[in-house]
């Protein structure tokens, strides 16, 4: 059942002045970037209302994630600056102490001006990939690297 009540604030923002902000639900992950910082929240009922540790910030100031798509071994995370655009792989390992996610690498380079908009996991083998040119298909290797296609659609941006 849905509460009766109205919802509440549990985070404020961490930037002075967000200009973007994102939550997905992945890999039984609740996942939360705001311009080039991304946090993985654990706790939905905090004690103070300041976001944890930051978990990856991008160097880039101007940097905007976009996206979060999930793999067999990995959540993937989609950006982008001007005409840079970047999926980054989070990879995700587990033990009998807890999940440990990995540091963020770099596993697709967009061509130079078409920029990640969104990403969706299709049968844990492929992540189709929307773009503001179209859409491509990428190829999850089982390293949890990405092998991305051609425009598959190339009739403008896709959300």
């Amino acid at each position: 059942d849905l509460p009766s009540g109205t919802g509440s604030k549990i985070y404020n923002k961490h930037y002075a002045t967000p200009t973007y902000s994102l939550v997905r639900w992945v890999k039984s992950r609740l996942m939360y970037a705001e311009n080039q910082g991304i946090w993985e929240i654990t706790n939905i009922s905090p004690s103070s209302a300041t976001l944890p540790t930051v978990f990856y910030e991008n160097p880039d100031g101007d940097w905007r994630w976009t996206d979060f798509a999930d793999g067999p071994t990995s959540i993937y995370a989609s950006g982008y600056n001007g005409e840079k655009s970047q999926i980054y792989r989070i990879g995700v390992t587990s033990d009998q102490t807890g999940v440990t996610l990995a540091v963020p690498v770099v596993v697709v380079d967009m061509p130079r001006g078409e920029n990640v908009i969104s990403m969706y996991s299709y049968v844990g083998s492929f992540i189709i990939v929307g773009t503001t040119a179209g859409v491509r298909v990428a190829k999850v290797e089982s390293d949890g690297s990405l092998t991305l296609g051609p425009l598959v659609f190339s009739e403008g941006p896709v959300s």
